[in-house]
């Protein structure tokens, strides 16, 4: 039998409490469900990750902000603060971006 649940919130709690075996959730997902709760929750297979592609949406025509987006983002992964973050969240490096 396959569940559809509205949330990953929703999924966890139903393999938590017995409903579901297991339940399909994002990268960072995964680590952060698993690092709070290991005592419930295990990792299983491996690193979902084909090309994943990730955008931020700005007003049609803004291209001040779109571009201020992008330098920070370029920023933030030149001076190693992405790498920080994913150290600081367990974030497997196969979920790295850029």
């Amino acid at each position: 039998t396959v569940l559809t649940l509205p949330s990953a919130q929703e999924a966890a709690l139903a393999v938590r409490n017995g409903r579901a075996d297991a339940y399909y959730e994002s990268t960072a997902g995964v680590a952060r469900i698993v690092s709070e709760l290991s005592d419930v929750y295990q990792a299983v297979g491996g690193v979902f990750e084909f090309g994943t592609r990730i955008g931020i949406a700005v007003r049609k025509g803004d291209s001040d902000m779109s571009e201020a987006i992008g330098a920070a983002i370029r920023q933030v992964v030149a001076d190693g603060t992405y790498e920080r973050l994913l150290a600081k969240y367990n974030l497997p490096r196969e979920g790295n971006m850029f």
